[in-house]
């Protein structure tokens, strides 16, 4: 297998997201392999928590989203008390 760095090669990714078991390996599996990009076209694919885990736990620079509006839902978590976030940069203004 080709090794590729900061490709965004796994644009179904999100997929695996949907067994909720495979949060944390496919967050480690991301940060080993430099993964930057990453595409999401299912934000409902896993409960919010998951996805949220795997977004902050994971390098992502750049998310595409196919998912509709991504970060309404991220803005509606953070002001409703659902997703408590420290970094400011996450922080939705």
């Amino acid at each position: 297998m080709e090794h590729n760095v900061g490709t965004g090669f796994l644009e179904r990714g999100w997929m695996l997201l949907k067994s909720i078991d495979t949060q944390a390996e496919f967050s480690a599996f991301v940060r080993r392999y430099g993964n930057r990009l990453f595409r999401m076209d299912n934000i409902h694919a896993a409960p919010p928590e998951v996805v949220d885990r795997f977004l902050l736990e994971s390098p992502i620079d750049l998310l595409t989203s196919g998912a509709g509006p991504l970060h309404e839902w991220w803005t509606e978590r953070v002001k409703s008390g659902e997703l408590n976030v420290t970094d400011v940069n996450l922080v939705p203004v």
